[in-house]
C-alpha cells in the first residue's frame, strides 16, 4: 500500500526543486532565497545577503535596546553593572548573522536577541531553529536557548555573554 505524501513533504519537494546552492556560491538566480550550509551536526541557515549595517550605542545598568538591520538586542536592567559601549555588526554574507562587541562581555541577567530570518525563503518555516554562537568562520561552538515565530519570521534566544551569533538549525 503506497502512503499518501505528508503537506511538509510536498512543500519540502517544492522548495528542494526550487533549488538550493551552497553557502560559497550564494544564490544563483531569482527565487534562489536560501540554501543549507553543513557545519558538522548543526547546519546554518544561508540566506539572501541582508545590506552591511552596523550600530552603536552606550548601554548601562538601566539597560537599554539597539537594532542592527533587521535584529534587535534587547539588555535587561542590572544585566551590566556600568555603562558599556556595544556594537553590533552585520555582515552582508550569505547567513543571518551578528557580531556583537566588545568581545567576551558578560551579562549578570540574559540579554534578549531576535533575528530575522524573513530573507530565508520558505527553509527557515521548516526547520526547527535556534541561535547558535559561533567563531568567526561560523563554526558552531554553542547553541542558545531560542523560539522561533513562524508568523513572524524571527527567532528570539537567550544570551550570555558577547560573540558573534548566526540563525542555524
Amino acid at each position: 500500500m503506497r502512503r499518501p505524501r505528508t503537506f511538509l513533504n510536498t512543500i519540502l519537494g517544492v522548495v528542494v526543486a526550487a533549488g538550493c546552492t551552497s553557502q560559497s556560491t550564494g544564490p544563483t538566480g531569482p527565487g534562489m532565497e536560501a540554501a543549507l550550509v553543513s557545519l558538522g551536526e548543526v547546519t546554518i541557515l544561508t540566506c539572501t545577503p541582508l545590506p552591511a549595517a552596523s550600530a552603536s550605542a552606550v548601554i548601562g545598568k538601566e539597560g537599554g535596546i539597539l537594532t542592527v538591520g533587521p535584529h534587535t538586542l534587547v539588555i535587561p536592567a542590572k544585566a551590566l553593572p556600568k555603562d558599556v559601549l556595544i556594537t553590533a555588526e552585520l555582515p552582508s554574507e550569505a547567513n543571518n548573522s551578528i557580531v556583537f562587541g566588545p568581545e567576551g562581555l558578560q551579562f549578570k541577567q540574559p540579554a534578549s536577541l531576535t533575528m530575522s530570518f524573513d530573507n530565508c525563503g520558505a527553509w527557515g518555516q521548516l526547520r526547527a531553529l535556534q541561535i547558535a554562537y559561533t567563531d568567526d568562520l561560523l563554526k558552531v561552538k554553542e547553541l542558545v536557548p531560542s523560539v522561533a515565530d513562524n508568523r513572524d519570521k524571527t527567532i528570539t534566544g537567550s544570551l550570555r555573554h558577547f560573540s558573534r551569533y548566526a540563525v542555524a538549525y
